[in-house]
C-alpha cells in the first residue's frame, strides 16, 4: 500500500515534470523569438542604409534650392538692368540630385547669345561671287564664335560649302597635303588666289572708267557703279565725277540745270528721279491712235420711231449680210447691217456708238 508520503511525492514530481515542460516550451519560444529577432535585424540594415541615403538626398536638395534661389535673384537683377533690344541670357545649367556641390556658391554659368544665321549658298567657283561667299561665311564665324573655335572646324564649314571647280581644288589640295588645311587665314588666301577674279581680272578703277548708262536705267546703272566703287577705294568727289561721265545725254543735260549735289549718295538720287520723270515724258509724247470716224444712217435710223408702224424690211442673206453695207455720209466709212443692230439692242448711239445720248441729240453728228 501507498503511505501518504508516497502520494505526496508523486503529486511533487508531477508538479515538477509540468514546471520542466513549461521550462522547455518557454525556451524553444525564447530561441525562436531571438531567431525572428535577428532575422529583422537582417531585414532592417537595408532600410537603414536607404533611409541614411534619403536623408543625404534630402540635405543635397535643401542645397541646391538654396543655388537656385541665388541664380534666380542674379538672373532678375540682370534682366532689370539689362538695356532695351539685348538678348536674354541663358539660364544656367542646375546638375541633377546627387551630383556633388561645389564647397561655396559659384555665380551662375550663362552663355552668349547667338544669332541663328542661314549657310551661304555653295560655291562652286565663280569669279563674281567668290568675295560674297567669304564674307557670308565670316558673318557665320563672327556671330557663333561658340561653334566655330578652331582653324580647323572653321576650314571644315567652308570646305563643305564648296562644289564644282572649287570642290575639285579643295580636294586636290587635300591629297597633296597642302598646309592651309589648318590654317583658315591661309585657305582663304589661296580660295582668293584661285577664284577672286572680278569681271575677268578688270581693276575696280578700269570698271568705274568703263560703266555707262547706256540705253539702261539709272537706276541699275548705280547698282553696278556702286559695286565697283566698294572695290576702287575712290574718295567721293571722284566718284561724283565718275558717276556723272557714265550717265546718258539726257540726264546730264538735266543735272546741268541743277545745283551741284552734296555727295554721291544725293547725285545718285537726283540721277534716279530726272531719269524716271524723263520716262514719264516720253510715254505722254507717245502718239494715240486715230479717233473713230462718226457713221451717218439712213433717215430711218436716225428716227426710228417715225417709222416703226411701217412693215419691216426684208432682211438680207447671211451672204449679203457680210457683204452689204450701207454707205455713210462722212467720208467712206461704212457700217454693217450687223453692227448697227447691235448698237440698236445695245442702247448706243446709231451714229458715233456711244452711250447717253440717241443719233437725234449726238454732239458729233453734223446739223442739217
Amino acid at each position: 500500500m501507498m503511505t501518504p508520503a508516497d502520494t505526496d511525492r508523486g503529486s511533487l514530481e508531477a508538479v515538477l515534470d509540468r514546471q520542466l515542460q513549461l521550462t522547455d516550451n518557454h525556451t524553444h519560444q525564447l530561441e525562436a523569438a531571438a531567431i525572428a529577432v535577428q532575422n529583422l535585424q537582417v531585414q532592417v540594415q537595408p532600410l537603414q542604409a536607404s533611409v541614411e541615403s534619403l536623408t543625404q538626398h534630402q540635405v543635397a536638395s535643401a542645397a541646391q534650392q538654396a543655388e537656385i534661389l541665388i541664380q534666380l535673384r542674379a538672373l532678375t537683377a540682370a534682366l532689370t538692368t539689362q538695356p532695351p533690344n539685348q538678348p536674354p541670357p541663358v539660364r544656367a545649367v542646375i546638375p541633377p540630385p546627387g551630383d556633388p556641390l561645389p564647397s561655396s556658391p559659384a555665380e551662375p554659368a550663362s552663355l552668349p547669345w547667338e544669332p541663328c544665321l542661314s549657310s551661304p549658298h555653295p560655291f562652286g567657283g565663280d569669279f563674281e561671287t567668290c568675295a560674297t561667299f567669304i564674307m557670308q561665311c565670316e558673318l557665320v564665324f563672327t556671330h557663333q564664335p561658340s561653334r566655330y573655335t578652331s582653324d580647323a572646324a572653321r576650314v571644315a564649314y567652308v570646305t563643305n560649302l564648296l562644289t564644282g571647280r572649287a570642290a575639285q581644288w579643295a580636294a586636290a589640295s587635300w591629297s597633296m597635303g597642302a598646309s592651309f588645311r589648318h590654317s583658315y587665314r591661309e585657305f582663304v588666301a589661296e580660295l582668293r588666289k584661285m577664284f577672286h577674279h572680278p569681271v575677268r581680272g578688270k581693276d575696280p578703277g578700269a570698271r568705274l572708267a568703263s560703266i555707262q548708262q547706256g540705253s539702261g536705267s539709272v537706276a541699275d546703272y548705280s547698282v553696278d557703279f556702286r559695286l565697283a566703287a566698294a572695290e576702287s577705294g575712290w574718295n567721293d568727289p571722284a566718284l561724283r565725277v565718275a558717276f556723272r561721265r557714265g550717265l546718258c545725254e539726257a540726264v546730264k543735260d538735266q543735272l546741268a540745270t541743277r545745283e551741284e549735289p552734296a555727295s554721291l549718295d544725293d547725285l545718285v538720287s537726283l540721277a534716279i528721279r530726272i531719269d524716271g520723270r524723263l520716262n514719264e515724258r516720253r510715254r505722254e509724247r507717245v502718239p494715240r491712235g486715230p479717233l473713230p470716224i462718226p457713221h451717218i444712217f439712213s433717215t430711218r435710223e436716225r428716227n426710228p420711231v417715225a417709222h416703226s408702224t411701217s412693215p419691216s424690211p426684208v432682211r438680207p442673206s447671211t451672204s449679203q449680210t457680210a457683204t452689204e453695207e450701207e454707205p455713210m455720209q462722212l467720208g467712206r466709212t461704212r457700217i454693217s447691217p450687223a453692227e448697227r443692230e447691235a448698237r440698236f439692242r445695245g442702247g448706243l448711239c446709231l451714229y458715233c456708238g456711244q452711250k447717253g445720248h440717241r443719233i437725234s441729240g449726238c454732239p458729233t453728228r453734223p446739223k442739217d
